[in-house]
Order: C-alpha cells, then sequence, then structure tokens
C-alpha cells in the first residue's frame, strides 16, 4: 500500500481543518494509508477523517506505544522506546519520519519559522524526503515554503492524489 504524510499545526483555523480533514479522506478514496503525527489539530483531524472513510492510518507517535488503545485500521510506530514518555525533543523528531515515509507530504498550516511542522517541513524540503505541498491560504509560512521548493495547492487539487505523482502538472 502506498503512503501520503500529513503534518500541520495543534491550532488550525477553520479553511485549514477542511484541508486536513480532505486530506485524509482522499487519501482513503484513492487506497493511500495516511502517514501522521497523533497530534491535536492537523494530524488528528486528517487521521479522523481518513478512518472514517475507510482508510488506514499510520500514526507515529511522540510518547510510550502503550498509552494507546488497539484500533481497526491504525498502525501506532514509535522511534524510540516503546513505553517511553512524551518529550518535545521526540514529538520534533518524528516529523523526520512523517515527511519521509509519504510518497508526497501535505502541509495543513504552519508559523513561519516555529514549532515542528515549519522545522520539518523545512527539512524535508532540503533533504529531499519526500514532494511537499502546502495548502495556499495565504500565509507567511506557506509563502516562505514555497520560495523553498513547496507547491502551494488549494483543497480540489486533492480529488486525485495520482496526479501528485506527475511533475508536469501544475497545481496554481
Amino acid at each position: 500500500m502506498s503512503a501520503v504524510s500529513l503534518v500541520g499545526s495543534r491550532y488550525l483555523k477553520s479553511e485549514n481543518r477542511k484541508f486536513a480533514r480532505e486530506v485524509g479522506i482522499q487519501a482513503a478514496k484513492h487506497g493511500f494509508a495516511l502517514v501522521s503525527g497523533n497530534a491535536r489539530g492537523a494530524d488528528s483531524a486528517a487521521q479522523n477523517a481518513c478512518l472514517e472513510a475507510g482508510g488506514c492510518v499510520i500514526s507515529v507517535v511522540a510518547d510510550a506505544l502503550t498509552e494507546h488503545s488497539l484500533e481497526n485500521n491504525v498502525l501506532y510506530v514509535s522511534e524510540g522506546d516503546y513505553d517511553q514518555a512524551f518529550s518535545i525533543p521526540r514529538a520534533l523528531h518524528r516529523n523526520y519520519s512523517i515527511h519521509a515515509w509519504g510518497e508526497i507530504t501535505f502541509v495543513a498550516q504552519c508559523t513561519l519559522e516555529k514549532g515542528g511542522t515549519w522545522e520539518g517541513s523545512v527539512q524535508n524540503l532540503r533533504k529531499k524526503w519526500s514532494p511537499l505541498y502546502c495548502f495556499k491560504d495565504g500565509s507567511a509560512a506557506s509563502l516562505a515554503l514555497e520560495k523553498m521548493g513547496a507547491t502551494l495547492i488549494q483543497p480540489e487539487a486533492l480529488q486525485d492524489f495520482r496526479r501528485f505523482a506527475d511533475p508536469q502538472i501544475t497545481f496554481l
């Protein structure tokens, strides 16, 4: 099974939450597993939408695996010891796995030069782990990521993930 990744802020604007949910729905609809971080905000919005649509989720957690109950269609994974407690460095580091495990990565929302979503997205663009697609929300962060190589997209571009594999297609 192929996978797409979704990252984003914990505190989302309404339109950014809709974008995250649409990523989850379309991942399920097109047979992609959704890789995300199981945090509130963008992660949980996309993961819940994916599961509601009958999809599968790979949840890269920043806390102990023992804190998570078994769920249908959810694979919880951890980079550290299975019983290691939450820490900010662990949460920031797991973002790299989220970006690298998806064939493509979507950014629902981030803050310019601040936080794990920003740092993971910048590292992704530098190291080319996966193509990065940001919701075109007019934010300073999305415009800065575009200047670094991300592609800005509108929600209607999410209707078929297979189009994202073709570098000749433009979404603007």
